[in-house]
């Protein structure tokens, strides 16, 4: 079930927004987003290489650790970013797994993302949507159409629908209560 929480737009949001859209912030190739023997129906679903930004890397064994990593030195503005959504919201957080901005262009052909569980260990998902590019997010039988400044929260295998003019930012965050 998808879960859509008040964005209460504090100055923080609006500093930590407008610094992902500067030209001189860094983004990175990521070629893939699964295992490579993750198994998908190809003709409904793609697997796509787009630009992300790890803030804190997801604890997993191929990596060598178990625990989360922080990889960049902008995670403490977009932790405590995600704390005042939660806060103003009055959800609880124990934990970061993963907190990521990905950036998505527009692409032709198959239009969805593959179905996917962040991890393969019990989490909640957040999607904070940065901009106004569509890219519709299906969660078992919800589906949200997505609106800059958006907020949602859920569990379970999901997937999306790419955009189809403009470039989809958003921050993706796992995390227990």
């Amino acid at each position: 079930m998808i879960k859509r929480l008040a964005n209460p737009k504090t100055e923080l949001y609006r500093q930590c927004k407008e610094f992902i859209v500067d030209e001189n912030f860094p983004w990175y190739f990521t070629r893939r987003t699964l295992a490579p023997d993750y198994q998908y129906d190809r003709s409904k679903h793609r697997e796509m290489s787009f630009l992300a930004h790890s803030l804190l890397v997801r604890p997993h064994s191929s990596t060598g650790h178990h625990y989360p990593i922080q990889q960049s030195e902008y995670l403490e503005h977009y932790e405590k970013m995600l704390m005042e959504i939660f806060d103003f919201n009055e959800e609880k957080v124990g934990c970061f797994f993963r907190i990521c901005l990905n950036l998505v262009y527009p692409r032709s052909g198959i239009q969805l993302t593959i179905p996917h569980q962040d991890h393969f260990y019990p989490h909640k998902n957040v999607l904070v949507y940065l901009t106004n590019s569509g890219g519709e997010t299906y969660c078992e039988d919800d589906v949200h159409d997505p609106r800059e400044d958006d907020v949602i929260t859920f569990e379970g295998e999901h997937y999306h629908k790419l955009p189809e003019n403009d470039a989809r930012i958003v921050l993706v965050a796992t995390y227990t209560s």
